[in-house]
């Protein structure tokens, strides 16, 4: 049996069955119900990396003096003031896009109408992404964008005409550029298609496709959408040249941070070696003796404060810890950035200098900003991918950190003005009667509760792959199925691989940074169970490989 080389075709109905009339109406039904709960809630005003993403919207970035964040984020909250758009409401919609065109594309690609309308469903009414977006971070614009991408990502391979594939191709490489310069997350991005691309070409390979056809395959789904995403990349950090006087899509992202922190990564320190605190008092003891630039800010650098105060209260002990370790540099050395990048540049040619003459000891180094003590890290890195894999069912109450909320009138007007808050929906105040919003109140309270078991997000992923994976290895799926099993768990498992190593080495990793699996999650499990129910396991020995015209 060959599949066509060009495309992986399926021929629609020409009218709507009334089992598909059926779930377009539930799936309105989830979409009016998540509005209703959505018109009750509101962006809060929050401290911290909310409130510096407010000031750089403020500015349109560029004008706002804040680089400490890239900037997708901030141009998203200008566009939609200067529409007067809620904030709140553009990430429901911008969702509702999303979320509905994945759909369409999961169904197209497995005919699982049904286990598509649960998952977007479940999707829909997802409490942790709900209460999310009452916040002002980069991590609902990279939920959104996931989910778009995964979906036009399928839409690239399984599209009628090859137009159609080659938009899709080019939408997928604009939402995942959007992405790269929402977070510095670009190598987990690249890893994410290289693995999508590879199942492509192995599955494609696997039906008899010619190389010509799995090479053209392969640039569509992996070059287009990876160059998409570097010339975005190099377009930011060239204006942030022109602009900030650094080149990067951050401050933290700059050349001169991160060869000052490469610097400091490789002075050896003798005792005893302390997770999560890879640059740790005695190794900014010997920096300071080291660079009499550094020593300069060394009282500023060492007073005790918010920062010390949070490694103390999350890890015992009180000295700066990794996640907030850049947060300090931004704080200390003085803006504006051309002259901090100077200083930083300063301390890394002196730190170098004593390097070479034997003042400091180089311990060996592989990859900045990888810790280079592998034997304290790596041990525990399964422990971190286990726990990358439970929060991906989002506990909600590590998502949403009310203790960062503040009635500061200066941030709250500027809360005001960049989210377009204290707005209603549809203009006018419809929330629902008291009883009815009680009964909303508890039935969230308990699916709340439902995700905040981690043993039973990890359980059901474990069941989801190791179904899909069977049922794969027995030909009882067909190809274009299989791939939307490959696009889901390929952001699934990427996503965990690099915040596991983040967990295992760098800090604790909030659910907020898996906040984007939640969506993938549910539609690869509700997809695998959906196969153990539809086909047992039984008929999976015998079942053929059927797939569009050609099988």
């Amino acid at each position: 049996m060959y599949l066509p080389s060009k495309s992986i075709n399926f021929p629609l109905p020409r009218g709507l069955t009334r089992s598909h009339q059926s779930a377009l109406a539930l799936a309105f039904v989830a979409m009016a119900s998540r509005l209703f709960l959505a018109s009750r809630r509101e962006i809060l005003a929050q401290e911290y990396d909310a409130n510096s993403y407010v000031i750089q919207s403020l500015g349109w970035y560029w004008h706002s003096g804040d680089a400490s964040h890239p900037p997708g984020l901030a141009i998203f909250m200008a566009i939609c003031r200067s529409i007067h758009l809620p904030l709140r409401l553009a990430f429901e919609l911008c969702l509702f896009v999303s979320l509905g065109y994945l759909a369409y594309e999961v169904h197209r690609a497995t005919r699982q109408t049904w286990a598509t309308l649960t998952a977007f469903v479940l999707a829909m009414l997802h409490p942790g992404i709900l209460l999310s977006f009452d916040s002002v971070l980069s991590d609902n614009l990279v939920t959104i964008g996931v989910v778009a991408g995964i979906g036009l990502l399928l839409g690239a391979v399984q599209s009628r005409s090859t137009r159609g594939r080659w938009w899709c191709a080019i939408g997928a490489g604009a939402v995942i550029a959007m992405l790269c310069i929402s977070r510095p997350e670009q190598p987990l991005y690249f890893g994410t298609l290289l693995l999508f691309g590879i199942i492509v070409a192995g599955w494609s390979r696997h039906q008899g496709n010619s190389w010509k056809a799995i090479l053209g395959h392969t640039v569509r789904i992996v070059l287009v959408p990876m160059m998409m995403c570097q010339l975005a990349v190099t377009l930011m950090s060239a204006t942030n040249q022109a602009v900030f006087g650094f080149y990067g899509i951050s401050a933290l992202d700059s050349k001169s941070y991160q060869h000052f922190y490469r610097d400091l990564l490789s002075i050896a320190e003798d005792g005893e070696n302390v997770r999560y605190f890879s640059v740790d008092r005695r190794v900014r003891e010997q920096a300071y003796r080291a660079s009499p630039t550094f020593a300069s800010f060394r009282t500023a650098f060492e007073a005790p404060g918010d920062y010390f105060e949070r490694a103390k209260r999350e890890y015992g002990t009180s000295d700066l810890a990794n996640g907030w370790f850049p947060w300090q540099v931004l704080r200390v050395i003085p803006r504006p950035y051309g002259q901090q990048r100077k200083i930083l540049d300063r301390i890394a040619t002196e730190l170098e200098s004593a390097f070479r003459n034997g003042q400091l000891v180089r311990r060996w180094f592989v990859i900045s900003p990888l810790d280079p003590r592998w034997s304290l890290w790596l041990p525990h890195y399964p422990e971190g991918l286990l726990q990358a894999f439970e929060l991906s069912s989002l506990p909600q109450e590590t998502i949403f950190p009310l203790r960062w909320k503040t009635e500061e009138s200066s941030i709250v007007r500027n809360f005001d003005r960049a989210t377009s808050r204290r707005s209603t929906l549809v203009g006018w105040d419809i929330r629902p009667p008291s009883r009815l919003a009680h009964l909303l109140d508890r039935l969230m309270f308990w699916w709340q509760k439902l995700f905040c078991f981690g043993s039973f997000g990890v359980a059901t992923i474990g069941l989801g792959i190791a179904i899909a994976s069977y049922g794969l290895w027995r030909r009882g799926q067909a190809l274009s199925g299989t791939l939307a099993y490959g696009v889901l768990a390929s952001f699934i498992a990427v996503r965990c691989l690099f915040y596991g190593l983040v967990e295992t080495m760098g800090w604790h990793v909030e659910a907020r940074y898996l906040l984007p699996n939640a969506i993938p999650v549910i539609f690869f499990v509700c997809l695998s169970v959906s196969q153990l129910v539809a086909r047992p396991i039984s008929t999976y020995r015998a079942a053929p490989l059927t797939g569009g015209p050609g099988s």
